[in-house]
């Protein structure tokens, strides 16, 4: 049975099948489509290309350009995508596994259609095998010359046949894979390069009639054929000023989002310097405040031993006479206040040094190459220590 058969509001849809998904590279798939047990084909209206056919490194594509008045070919394909959306639907607890639902899909969905100002875009890939040199789309013109991919220029309009091959989708996107089979580019052939005039020599009297009307009718065709160049060339003008405009637009917006980026990213950088250098402040205050009470102390306690008095105290113990009764010595009691102060420092220290990776880190991850010479002789010193 034939697969190609006519976009319209009459394509069979209930007959679209689709196959069980084969693993690509980069962690996508592709899921083949069919009708009537074949491939799925049509035949695109007249319309013309964006930019002619493009050739890049990795893939050729070729942008479809279409207006309102190829309304029903675009609402075909509207019809054809959600057809393939219900599809996936039905085949989520086979494919995934978590089932989908149909909003998950519609946020994953990538329309093969994009709508501009006044035109529509469909965008068609040309399959180029492996080791091959030679791609797959044949071209012609009406007279059925082939031609290159080079001789498809925007200002012509095209026929395209168009494979719809399947469905091709990753863990964040779903899309349709269209193929760009056949082309046929349409000449203009020329109206006016024989004589049109015709002479009934049967009619004698009304000779002056047939050819006022021949003269008009030639005037009316002239007229009708330069207002279809103008319409067209019009037309052209007013693609490239709307696609201009929109390439501006999208510069201005890039500039303005990459300066509120970088002015986010300056004030950030100021935040945390000026919180690491609070941090640093206070930590220097609490170590100073520490090592003053600390010679405080000790300066009490030294004064404290050294008082020589006159005066004879008698003390009382209530001591039980089973215990023991044993007095420290004044070592130890300094080695306990020793070790206090040691185990403050330490923690000092420490902290200070997590100040200092901190520190460091920014200036990798901003690239902050001007330092001060004393941020410099501060980082010798504490690598040293």
């Amino acid at each position: 049975m034939d697969t190609m058969l006519s976009p319209d509001k009459n394509y069979p849809f209930g007959k679209v099948k689709i196959k069980t998904p084969k693993a690509l590279q980069g962690g996508t798939y592709c899921a083949n489509l069919e009708i009537n047990g074949g491939p799925v084909i049509i035949q695109t209206p007249s319309c013309k290309t964006k930019d002619g056919i493009h050739k890049t490194v990795k893939q050729i594509y070729c942008d479809l350009l279409m207006n309102k008045d190829d309304s029903e070919f675009l609402e075909w394909l509207e019809t054809f995508q959600e057809t393939v959306k219900s599809l996936i639907l039905e085949n989520s607890s086979n494919w995934f596994h978590d089932e989908t639902s149909l909003d998950e899909i519609e946020y994953n969905w990538n329309d093969s259609i994009r709508t501009r100002k006044d035109y529509y875009l469909i965008r068609s890939f040309v399959h180029q095998p492996k080791g091959i040199n030679k791609i797959s789309l044949q071209i012609y013109d009406t007279d059925e010359n082939q031609l290159n991919i080079e001789q498809v220029k925007n200002d012509k309009k095209v026929i395209c046949i168009l494979e719809i091959i399947g469905l091709k989708f990753s863990s964040n996107s779903f899309n349709l894979e269209i193929c760009l089979r056949q082309m046929m580019v349409i000449n203009k052939k020329p109206i006016f390069n024989k004589c049109l005039i015709k002479l009934d020599s049967k009619i004698e009297n009304g000779e002056n009639t047939e050819k006022n009307q021949s003269k008009s009718e030639i005037y009316m065709e002239e007229n009708l054929e330069n207002d279809i160049v103008h319409i067209e060339e019009n037309n052209n003008q007013e693609n490239n000023n709307q696609e201009k405009e929109i390439l501006e637009k999208e510069i201005l917006e890039k500039e303005i989002l990459e300066k509120e980026i970088l002015e986010k990213e300056i004030l950030e950088k100021e935040i945390l310097e000026k919180e690491i250098l609070e941090k640093e402040i206070l930590e220097k205050e609490i170590l100073e405040k520490e090592i003053l009470e600390k010679e405080i102390l000790e300066k009490e306690i030294k004064e404290k031993a050294l008082v020589k008095t006159n005066n004879l105290e008698e003390i009382e113990l209530n001591v039980q006479e089973d215990d023991p009764i044993k007095l420290r010595e004044a070592k130890e009691v300094y080695l306990d206040i020793y070790n206090v102060a040691r185990e403050k420092a330490k923690k000092a220290k420490n902290e200070a040094i997590k100040a200092y990776l901190e520190a460091k880190r920014i200036k990798e991850l901003y690239m902050l190459d001007i330092i001060d010479s004393s941020s410099e002789e501060d980082e010798e010193e504490d690598e040293e220590d």
